[in-house]
């Protein structure tokens, strides 16, 4: 948070319709120097998705502390592998391991970014309405890291402008935290365009911003405003290609390459392999929860329970999709091999089908690293889900939005629907896409759910600060209770 440059890739960005984005390059210099024109501003917004995409940014991190976490996944590969995933798994986590302090800094830098665009750009000379989406996506991208920032660690230090300040040092609350990230997505509404033009495809927009302003107005408990803002989505909002949203009829295809930017989406991180280049940060959700020894590592798998749940709820079609047993073939035609190897263990059976890349989606020479998918963040499906549970707060039709998600699934309506429906329906609608713990946590179901784990009301709602953060701030920045 100290350091005030701008990262810029020097590189020729292309946002199209195949989602390639490739930043073979990287140099720094001092945004004093950077920030004269048009191209500058629009190289420095471009800049803020590739930071996006690291590993341990939108990746790792937020499987570990959103699903592992939770009943939905478990550690995989072998038993001398990945054995730090226990910790999450079991709640033993430590102000010192070392993801959640890469993951900090990861949020931190790309905040630093955001603010290096919305305190140079409007003065730059420039077409107002390109200034205005140009700090819009800014504001989105960092609305969205302060929203990370506020789930896993609860209130945290507000920056918003350069250079900064002594605020860097001192944590706002929760709900002044929760609050900056729901004006920066007022503002940034506002500033944003329906959706782009084929040529800029992927770039963040108007309804992008108010997909996530309805989720934290979600977290808030304001569920008037989340109910208004869910319904103004669902009636007048556009996808990323500027057609009316709605569900993806086919919901394996949703999760696969072809369908990226479909009528579902909302919110995207851009990822593409880059030939010859093995980098992990092409796709590594994919790589971390892929099929052991087939263009994966199986870290983290589907658990039982989850398993269980979509039975307990007839739902073949989400399970079929969300979870791909060894010796299965895919729709795809891979058959599902996974590994029976290492240190003579049996490998995992079951994996992440909607990390799942199919072979003619892959990269060759690039083995492990070679599968591309874009992240998917924000699904209209979930907005379906949000209007539903502000209705079922407010008083109004929560049987409508619920029912339109189950339908896709061919599952049966639920004429009176309750919260524990609804949340049911998140669970089995979103399992894998980093919110099962959160929403434990959020709707206060955690205890009763995760106790088995070790978890312990008062304390494991949020995770501890890294102690490296708090003894940069010479402690004076405070760390969770019980940490």
């Amino acid at each position: 948070m100290k350091k005030n440059i701008l990262v810029i890739f020097l590189s020729v960005i292309i946002l199209g319709c195949s989602e390639d984005m490739d930043f073979p390059t990287e140099a720094s210099m001092p945004a004093e120097e950077f920030f004269e024109t048009a191209e500058d501003a629009v190289q420095a917004s471009t800049a803020i998705y590739a930071e996006m995409r690291v590993w341990v940014h939108v990746e790792s991190p937020l499987i570990a502390t959103g699903e592992l976490a939770s009943d939905n996944l478990e550690k995989g590969s072998c038993v001398g592998c990945f054995t730090e995933w226990f910790n999450y798994k079991n709640f033993t986590v430590s102000p010192d391991d070392g993801l959640l302090d890469a993951h900090w800094r990861a949020c931190y830098w790309a905040i630093n970014m955001c603010n290096q665009v919305t305190t140079n750009v409007p003065d730059i000379d420039m077409d107002p309405t390109l200034r205005n989406r140009v700090i819009g996506e800014a504001k989105v991208w960092r609305a969205w890291n302060y929203f990370d920032l506020y789930r896993i660690w609860g209130g945290v230090p507000i920056v918003n402008q350069i250079p900064v300040g002594p605020e860097a040092n001192i944590r706002t609350t929760k709900e002044e935290t929760l609050e900056f990230v729901i004006q920066d997505l007022r503002e940034a509404a506002d500033l944003l365009p329906d959706f782009h033009d084929t040529a800029n495809l992927g770039r963040v927009t108007k309804w992008s911003a108010m997909g996530l302003l309805a989720k934290a107005l979600m977290y808030q408990e304001n569920w008037e405003e989340a109910k208004a803002v869910t319904d103004e989505i669902i009636n007048k909002g556009v996808s990323m290609k500027g057609v009316p949203l709605d569900l993806h009829p086919n919901f394996y295809e949703q999760f696969k390459e072809e369908q990226e930017y479909n009528e579902e989406s909302l919110l995207e991180v851009p990822a593409s392999a880059i030939p010859n280049n093995p980098d992990i940060s092409n796709n590594f959700s994919s790589n971390l929860q892929g099929v052991l020894d087939q263009w994966g590592q199986g870290a983290m798998v589907p658990s039982d329970n989850l398993a269980n749940a979509f039975d307990e709820a007839g739902d073949s079609i989400r399970k079929a999709v969300t979870i791909i047993y060894r010796g299965e073939v895919t729709p795809d035609g891979d058959t599902v091999q996974g590994a029976e190897r290492l240190d003579g263990i049996d490998g995992t059976p079951r994996y992440n089908g909607k990390a799942y890349v199919p072979t003619p989606n892959r990269f060759d020479g690039l083995g492990n690293f070679g599968p591309q998918r874009n992240i998917r963040l924000l699904r209209f499906a979930e907005i379906l889900l949000i209007n539903a549970e502000a209705a079922l707060h407010v008083g109004g039709d929560a049987a409508t939005p619920l029912n339109r998600v189950r339908e896709r699934v061919d599952l049966p309506p639920i004429e009176n629907p309750t919260f524990e429906d609804i949340w049911f329906e998140r669970r089995l609608e979103l399992a894998g896409e980093q919110d099962r713990f959160y929403d434990l946590v959020r709707t206060g179901r955690a205890n009763e759910v995760l106790a088995p784990q070790g978890f312990e009301a008062g304390k494991n709602e949020l995770y501890p600060i890294p102690a490296e953060q708090i003894r940069q701030t010479d402690y004076e920045m405070e760390q969770n209770p019980g940490y």
